[in-house]
């Protein structure tokens, strides 16, 4: 069975391929994320200049404002331990350096708290909360120390001659896991019954021009840029489209048949 058959194309231009992925899993969830603009806009009380006058109790709002401390009243403090909790040193401190590591992560960085709000309150109001957690390694250049690669003592000059042929070596020097708030109709999945049915999972990044070609190179010159807020009320000055700066809508797909992004 060929790759796009299986929904795995992996061709030398791949992108009008996902482009099309992309366009039919936005069909499918269509109804849906506009019955989601609907509640996000009850739950705002945002009405037009003939309802304004009406009094009405906004009790959409005041349940959401119950049900969100009993989901998430504070941030959550990591806690590791050992599945059996045998004589094994080793275990507990591996366990315990885990539990420091998670909870520095989580504690001194306040992209945890901020995305854990966003998600629960999205849970709650459309129905989809969403977090992305990514790897970001620092990654410093080493150059190789003098008569080492020789594996012995030398001359200082023949030490000299040997390692300026020798490439610096990298390695991490640090690393941090972001947490990304993801808006809810910012993420993407192909169409299926189950979860275990997904194949494919996206979001979408909003960049600049820089931006883009600092990432992708000078290719990113040819894409067209236009405003990312089109979930908005463009009669609304606080959240018109004319507010914004221009940016490009850039997916990053997981692909579960083939392992790549």
């Amino acid at each position: 069975m060929a790759y796009e058959e299986m929904g795995a194309y992996e061709g030398d231009d791949p992108g009008p391929y996902w482009h099309d992925q992309i366009e039919a899993a936005q069909k499918v969830f269509e109804k849906w994320e506009k019955r989601g603009h609907k509640i996000i806009k009850r739950y705002r009380d945002e009405r037009d200049a003939v309802e304004m006058p009406r009094v009405r109790y906004n009790i959409l709002w005041s349940n959401i404002q119950v049900l969100f401390p009993a989901l998430y009243g504070r941030q959550a403090k990591p806690e590791v331990s050992r599945r059996y909790m045998d004589q094994d040193p080793v275990g507990r401190l591996a366990s315990t350096m885990l539990e420091r590591v998670m909870e520095y992560e989580t504690l001194q960085f306040g992209d945890f708290d901020q995305a854990m709000r966003g998600v629960v309150e999205d849970r709650l109001l459309p129905g989809r909360g969403t977090a992305w957690i990514r790897y970001e390694p620092v990654i410093v250049n080493e150059q190789p120390e003098i008569g080492e690669a020789a594996g012995m003592m030398e001359e200082p000059g023949e030490a000299q001659i040997y390692n300026s042929q020798e490439e610096p070596t990298e390695r991490i020097d640090a690393a941090h896991s972001p947490i990304d708030y993801v808006y809810w109709t910012d993420f993407l999945h192909s169409p299926a019954r189950t979860w275990d049915e997904v194949w494919w999972v996206s979001r979408a990044v909003y960049m600049t021009k820089d931006e883009g070609i600092e990432r992708f190179g000078d290719v990113f010159k040819n894409v067209g840029l236009d405003s990312s807020n089109t979930d908005m009320d463009a009669k609304n000055p606080m959240t018109a489209k004319n507010t914004y700066d221009k940016k490009a809508k850039v997916f990053e797909i997981w692909n579960k048949r083939t392992g790549k992004v």
